[in-house]
């Protein structure tokens, strides 16, 4: 990384050099209201589970945001380290993200 802000990425492999490049746009990505990502769950407490869906960025998916039903327990929907699509739904004035498990009917064409 230069001074400058410039970063080069050096590599044998086209692949290698491909995949550090996204993996360092994907630790700058802002997180973006109504934005879908692929994420992994982190933390499940009573009332929902953290998810990591950007590396070390986190939401928080409230367990009435996990199905189109009431469920009674966060673990009958997920389990830690299982990898889900979410959507940002709000990020509050202190910087938390709120996130919707995505269900097949409401994931938009072409996902």
């Amino acid at each position: 990384m230069e001074n400058d802000g410039a970063v080069t990425i050096y590599s044998n492999a086209r692949a290698g050099g491909e995949g550090a490049r996204n993996s360092l746009l994907q630790m700058m990505e802002e997180p973006e209201v109504g934005r879908t990502y692929s994420g992994v769950v982190r933390r499940i407490m009573d009332f929902g589970a953290f998810i990591e869906f950007l590396p070390g960025k986190e939401g928080l998916c409230h367990i009435s945001k996990m199905a189109n039903r009431r469920i009674n327990s966060v673990t009958d929907v997920l389990s830690l380290n299982q990898e889900v699509q979410v959507r940002i739904i709000e990020i509050d004035k202190m910087g938390r993200v709120n996130l919707a498990l995505m269900h097949d009917e409401q994931k938009p064409e072409g996902n």
